[in-house]
């Protein structure tokens, strides 16, 4: 039998590997992916930045928000819960998600308020530094 001429990594009688075996390492890693965790935050900072990619070239229309959120943005107590939410994303070191939440919620991160402020807002004593 004659031997192939080495490929271009100087590989000679290299094959590709075989379809069910190329599947078969598609679903291992796959799956040890998911376990880690590394797929949903792969997802999450696509959806992140998809959502970004849309709102670059046409912000949100504050008036256009759900009926239920607009009456929770109206109330005090509704927007330092909003705020709340978007600290304990942050905190949970979900930033992918808070991004996301950010505009959608249709808070500005620029006057996002302190841990402090929170929890004077809900009559609680401040974290302990």
């Amino acid at each position: 039998p004659r031997r192939r001429p080495p490929d271009r990594w100087g590989m000679a009688d290299a094959r590709p590997m075989d379809v069910p075996s190329m599947e078969s390492l598609t679903s291992i890693v796959s799956s040890a992916l998911e376990a880690r965790g590394v797929l949903a935050k792969i997802r999450a900072e696509l959806r992140a930045n998809v959502f970004a990619a849309i709102h670059e070239e046409e912000p949100p229309d504050a008036s256009a928000s759900p009926p239920a959120l607009a009456a929770v943005r109206a109330d005090s107590m509704g927007q330092v819960t909003l705020q709340l939410v978007h600290e304990l994303l942050s905190s949970c070191g979900l930033d992918y998600t808070a991004s996301v939440f950010l505009p959608e919620a249709g808070l500005d991160e620029a006057i996002t308020p302190s841990r402090d402020s929170l929890a004077r807002a809900l009559g609680l004593s401040p974290p302990p530094k």
